[in-house]
Formats: structure tokens, sequence, C-alpha cells
């Protein structure tokens, strides 16, 4: 079982090594895109993105239905 959390993506901190930076709870971490992002992707289309989070990697892209779900459980600002 995989617990994630979730964050918007903010910024490019490494294009090359496809790390960026993500607001959790009002915090920025920096987390890994290599599972979801391929090699060459432009990282700035992610910008603004909102993904499942484990362990310093995105495991999953949220789409709007789940974000209003979070949303609407109080799981996300």
């Amino acid at each position: 079982m995989c617990i994630a959390r979730h964050g918007r993506i903010c910024g490019i901190v490494d294009a090359e090594r496809r790390i960026v930076s993500v607001g959790i709870d009002g915090q920025r971490e920096e987390i890994s895109l290599a599972f979801l992002s391929p090699p060459g992707e432009a990282l700035e289309t992610w910008i603004g993105v909102v993904v499942a989070i484990h362990v310093g990697f995105a495991v999953q892209r949220l789409e709007e239905a789940d974000i209003a779900l979070l949303a609407e459980l109080s799981l996300m600002p």
C-alpha cells in the first residue's frame, strides 16, 4: 500500500535530473518527476500541476476531479 501526499508543482530546481519544487501544506519540498516526465520533456508544462507524492517521487498526476474531491474532504487548500 502506498501512503501518498499531494502537492502543487511550483518551480523547477534541476531540469536535467527532473527535480521540481512542490508546495505541500504551506511548505516547499523538492521531489523527482522522473517517474512521470520523460527525458527531454519541458518541465515548464508541469508548473501548477497537482501530483501525488511518495518517498520523494511524483507517482501520479491528479486530475481536476481528484483535486475537487480533495478540496471537498478539506485535504487540499
